[in-house]
């Protein structure tokens, strides 16, 4: 594995955003996650059934932007795909996404405590990472604090992107949960959570 050298191209990024249509569990379970954690952190009394069809009746992360850090950059179709701070969360999304959009290829989902930054990236080194091209990063800072144990467990990634999908179906009356490893068309199976 080659560490980060260089933002992969607008097209592969297409590739991936393509897949917050085409699956929109996962962003969405991704980003109840996030706001029940927010919510909790700040105690705020937030009804979780009430969240889930805020988030159930969105069509991108950016919908849920609560601050205002998008009004001095440059409108990037990356902005749809990214909500500030939350990308831990998203970056989960996203090493699903990919694997979809790219069969076969391997992908890695990076959590950069040092950067404060969560991320994916190929074998490469070309890092795919919404958040980072929506906040104008420079590909510099991630090549300065990127070391290979920050490559997440790849079974710690399903096991939470389960019990988020599981977690927020459960509370907007459906029943169904993404199976990673399944094909597109087959990756919604029942959800017994």
């Amino acid at each position: 594995m080659k560490p980060p050298i260089k933002f992969a191209t607008s097209y592969r990024h297409n590739k991936l955003y393509h897949q917050y249509d085409t699956i929109p569990t996962l962003w969405k379970a991704c980003m109840y996650n996030y706001y029940l954690n927010r919510y909790a952190e700040f105690k705020i009394n937030k009804d979780p059934k009430s969240l889930a069809r805020e988030i159930e009746f969105s069509d991108y992360p950016w919908e849920h932007e609560s601050c205002d850090y998008w009004l001095f950059q440059p409108r990037t179709k990356a902005m749809r795909y990214s909500k500030h701070s939350a990308c831990q969360f998203l970056s989960f999304a996203n090493y699903f996404y990919l694997l979809e959009a790219f069969p076969g290829k391997k992908f890695y989902h990076i959590s950069d405590y040092d950067m404060n930054h969560f991320y994916c990236m190929d074998n490469r080194g070309e890092v795919f990472d919404p958040q980072g091209l929506a906040l104008l990063f420079d590909i510099n800072d991630y090549k300065k604090t990127f070391h290979e144990d920050s490559v997440t467990d790849v079974d710690q990634i399903h096991y939470t992107i389960e019990d988020f999908v599981c977690d927020y179906h459960s509370k907007h009356n459906s029943y169904y949960e993404y199976q990673p490893d399944a094909a597109p068309e087959s990756s919604l199976t029942p959800c017994n959570g």
